[in-house]
């Protein structure tokens, strides 16, 4: 028997009444219990539609926050203002057009102003990575707009001085800065003031110093041009401190490969400076001029003027003043491009012992005497005794100037010459290789001393064999030398010369023919018919023939 049949039997035994009041009980438990499942539900329907009120309320709010910030941004838009000036240009009332679009365009004035000052330094922090000089050119042109937009803020004025500065060193660098182009920079404002008078072109004069000192001349230059402009325009081309600062700028000129210019400033200066009362300033000039005509390749007439200036150097100055000193050592560097080898080193030998004791054996000028007395040594055949003296002078002038310090990168481009001489060509275009890069961004990539270290590395490629890269090479120099130094200059007759020899080891013995007989009669008429050069001219002149087999 089952359980459901017990149940049966016992609702039986109790009868009708007992079961509808059981019944009854039941409804009434199941009918609170969904009695209050259904308050909970109204209740929470309620709290639901609260949440969903209070939330329709916020959004009504921030719709109403949106449309007000929606009619504040309308002020900003270009589009209303002109359609609002246009409405009352239309309606006869000029004037209030005119008044809409000023007010309006000064809501946004500063806010642009800022953002366009941003960009111009964004686009100059990009440069150095980048290296394009659109970069640079897309810095000046918004900072231009920028002070349009804010004319009296400094910081555009110096943002765009420094473009400006930034934009020489490029046209230096890449050789097409002309120093007596006046638009590269206004005379007075730079960098390192605005304000005019005396005391700004001391300041900048005193400035120019230390980087002429520190080897930075690029930088010496820009600052002595701008002393010299500005002491022209406020006091004149007869005052001290004019003569001063054009000397100056006449000097940095000349450490820059400038030299044409050079030599027409200090020509230009010189009667001035012989009614003056500075004698220093005249005998500076005299020295200086001694120097540019050497580096002109003017020999003979730098000879005359350095032998005519030493004894009223001694006489006025004494035989162990520093600047007398510096006039032997120019005598000795003069002889050695004169061939006259014997007698620069016995100059240089007589120079050192005093150098060393009044400036110290570490001294700059006591260390450019030694690498003279170096290549003084190499040009008698003894590169031996050269390379050694170079090899102990370097890490001197390394510590003493800095690793790249025009003296240093000189001092490493003679032991690169020093190493070709003597066979190890691999190690001394590995040298020259590497000092190049440096040379170009320290001096400017059509500075004479860059060309004579290109000129070094085709006759290194030459030597190792590789003509045809050297032809290259040669040919993309000898238009630079001529444009710089002129079709005369000894840097550039000692190309055409390696360009005739690279010809000839090529084969091409026609070319190399007609090349060196164009060349000779320059060289013996520059550099004397008895000069080592002219000589090895006439001997690749004969070699060539016997080759062509006549």
């Amino acid at each position: 028997m089952s359980w459901g049949t017990d149940i049966l039997n016992w609702a039986r035994d109790q009868g009708p009444l007992a079961n509808l009041l059981g019944i009854m009980s039941f409804m009434g438990a199941a009918g609170g219990t969904v009695y209050a499942v259904m308050k909970r539900r109204f209740q929470r329907d309620k709290l639901l539609l609260e949440n969903a009120e209070a939330r329709l309320t916020l959004k009504n709010e921030e719709l109403a926050a949106l449309r007000q910030e929606r009619d504040q941004f309308k002020q900003y838009d270009p589009s209303i203002w002109l359609k609002s000036a246009e409405k009352e240009r239309k309606d006869g009332n000029e004037e209030k057009a005119v008044a809409i679009l000023r007010t309006s365009t000064m809501l946004v004035n500063d806010g642009l102003h800022e953002t366009y000052l941003a960009l111009a330094r964004y686009h100059i922090s990009i440069y150095p990575d980048q290296g394009e000089t659109l970069q640079l050119q897309e810095a000046e042109r918004v900072a231009r707009i920028a002070s349009l937009l804010r004319p009296d803020d400094s910081a555009v004025t110096l943002l765009l001085e420094e473009i400006n500065e930034t934009m020489v060193m490029e046209n230096i660098h890449q050789g097409h800065y002309n120093p007596e182009n006046l638009n590269f920079v206004a005379p007075d404002v730079g960098l390192y003031g605005g304000e005019l008078g005396s005391y700004v072109v001391e300041q900048l004069l005193t400035l120019a110093h230390k980087h002429a000192v520190a080897g930075r001349y690029i930088f010496y230059e820009r600052l002595a041009y701008r002393a010299r402009c500005i002491e022209l325009r406020e006091s004149g081309k007869t005052s001290p401190l004019t003569l001063i600062a054009r000397f100056t700028w006449a000097q940095a000129l000349s450490l820059n490969g400038f030299f044409l210019p050079a030599i027409t400033e200090i020509d230009s200066i010189s009667p001035l400076l012989s009614n003056a009362e500075d004698a220093d300033t005249q005998l500076a000039a005299r020295h200086l001029r001694a120097r540019i005509l050497k580096n002109l390749g003017r020999y003979e007439e730098a000879l005359r003027e350095i032998n005519s200036l030493l004894p009223i150097k001694e006489r006025l100055s004494g035989t162990e003043h520093p600047e007398t000193l510096a006039a032997h050592t120019l005598r000795a560097e003069i002889l050695k491009s004169l061939e006259r080898y014997e007698e620069a080193l016995l100059e240089i030998d007589t120079l050192l012992p005093i150098r060393e004791r009044i400036s110290g054996a570490e001294h700059p000028d006591t260390l450019t005497a030694r690498t003279l007395r170096a290549e003084s040594m190499m040009d008698l055949g003894r590169p031996a005794e050269a390379l050694r003296e170079i090899d102990t002078l370097l890490p001197i002038r390394e510590r003493v100037s800095g690793a790249e310090h025009p003296d240093t990168i000189t001092t490493r481009y003679e032991r690169a010459s020093i190493l070709d001489w003597i066979g190890h060509h691999e190690e001394a275009l590995r040298e020259i290789d590497t000092l190049l890069p440096i040379r170009e961004r320290v001096s400017g990539a059509e500075h004479p001393s860059t060309l004579n270290e290109r000129n070094l590395r085709v006759i290194i490629l030459n030597a190792l064999g590789r003509h045809e890269e050297a032809l290259r090479e040669i040919d993309s120099i000898l238009p630079i030398w001529e444009r710089v130094s002129g079709a005369e200059h000894p840097g550039t007759l000692i190309g055409r010369d390696l360009r005739a020899r690279i010809l000839d080891n090529l084969g091409r013995h026609e070319e190399a023919l007609r090349e060196i007989d164009t060349l000779l009669p320059i060289r013996e008429r520059v550099s004397g018919a008895e000069h080592t050069r002219s000589i090895a001219a006439r001997t690749l002149r004969a070699m060539i023939l016997a080759n062509l087999g006549r």
